[in-house]
């Protein structure tokens, strides 16, 4: 995908944002900036004017921050700026248009938002969109389903495209598992002896009352909180079998997990969380530890048969492995920007529907809009991995 070089174009500031400084901020503005950013490097935040707004706030750097207040007195950008050809800036400046707080010119009119994509990308996106694997044909389906809703509310898009995939609760499923009484139980049962005996020696049980829709377990030696990760990318990798393949899938993926450097791992605690498609997620440090523990697990997974999560990057051929990464600070993120990585990957193409069915676009635009702001956020939308 190519971004047009828009700094010598001219400008002028939505309508739809104001731009506050840091020190007319509320106390708990301030405390959710400074949990995620160095709040010397931020002006304030950019708010959307109307409060019913679909909007999200947006974080001022001072850079950004100085170019809007240039703009009430000029079209163009600082000179200063525009001589550094830097392409940070400018996908930064690409970012503030898509997002609605800056406009620009293009055929003689302003434009941003979604009337902003062929200003900035071109006529087409991503030409023929040729998907590499399952998990990117099932993304896009996901998509694809979600933009048939009408009048739904982003909170709901977002939580449908969450749950894409998730195999019905139907008779059948009923059938083959209304005798599960423990999951526990069911989920070990593959070799229950020597995986309770693992689990007993080297993990720990994580009581939360408040996550209690998960069973999860760090390390007995875990030195970790989530408060001390809050600055650290946290790599997920997601195991997606079936349910029926599960109990043989965590005989496979546990003494792995256990002999990695895994330092937690969870699974759903009920029958409706074990037919969602992340029912395992294993957490690391790195990349390079996740990716060989799944390097292990791929053969080992061949006759399980996989489900796959949508919105994640696919490791092994079948989709049964996939990845995905948490971004540094994200419970914080969470209020401003979006939290965990499939929800930050869902609430932005649920607000990229909202604003493209207010304009009432055909799909193919619509997509490229999508697309438009998946880029912009950092996120790949043929492989679902995080561009940086």
């Amino acid at each position: 995908m190519n971004i047009r070089r828009i700094l010598n174009d001219e400008f002028r500031r939505g309508p739809l944002y104001a731009l506050r400084e840091w020190n007319i901020l509320s106390q708990r503005e301030k405390e959710l900036i400074s949990g995620l950013h160095d709040e010397r490097n931020v002006y304030g935040i950019f708010s959307p004017l109307a409060p019913q707004s679909k909007l999200t706030l947006k974080v001022a750097y001072h850079d950004l921050a100085l170019v809007y207040l240039h703009l009430a007195a000029s079209n163009l950008l600082p000179h200063h700026l525009t001589a550094l050809h830097e392409d940070s800036l400018n996908n930064a400046i690409v970012r503030l248009v898509i997002d609605q707080i800056l406009e620009v010119k293009w055929n003689g009119n302003f434009v941003s938002g979604v009337h902003a994509t062929e200003a900035i990308f071109g006529s087409r996106l991503y030409g023929d969109r040729n998907f590499p694997n399952f998990i990117s044909i099932l993304s896009n389906q996901a998509i694809e389903y979600a933009l048939h809703f009408d009048n739904a509310e982003m909170r709901m898009i977002s939580n449908k495209l969450y749950t894409y995939h998730t195999t019905p609760w139907d008779s059948s499923a009923k059938r083959n598992f209304n005798k599960v009484k423990d999951i526990r139980d069911f989920v070990f049962s593959g070799s229950p002896g020597s995986l309770f005996s693992i689990l007993n020696r080297d993990w720990a049980l994580i009581n939360d009352p408040a996550k209690d829709y998960w069973l999860g377990w760090n390390r007995k030696d875990f030195s970790g909180t989530s408060s001390s990760r809050a600055d650290m990318t946290i790599y997920k990798l997601y195991i997606s079998p079936l349910i029926e393949d599960l109990p043989k899938a965590m005989s496979i993926s546990l003494p792995l997990l256990t002999s990695s450097n895994a330092f937690s791992f969870k699974v759903g605690n009920s029958i409706q969380g074990l037919l969602r498609p992340d029912k395992i997620v294993a957490y690391f440090d790195d990349k390079s530890s996740l990716l060989q523990v799944a390097e292990e697990l791929k053969e080992k997974l061949k006759d399980c048969k996989a489900q796959g999560v949508p919105f994640t990057a696919q490791i092994d051929d079948d989709g049964i492995l996939s990845w995905g990464a948490d971004p540094p600070g994200y419970i914080v993120l969470e209020a401003i920007e979006g939290g965990s990585w499939r929800c930050k990957v869902t609430d932005q193409i649920a607000l990229a529907i909202t604003q493209a069915k207010s304009e009432k676009l055909e799909d193919d635009q619509a997509i490229d809009f999508i697309g438009s702001k998946l880029f912009l956020a950092d996120i790949d939308v043929y492989d679902w991995a995080p561009l940086n």
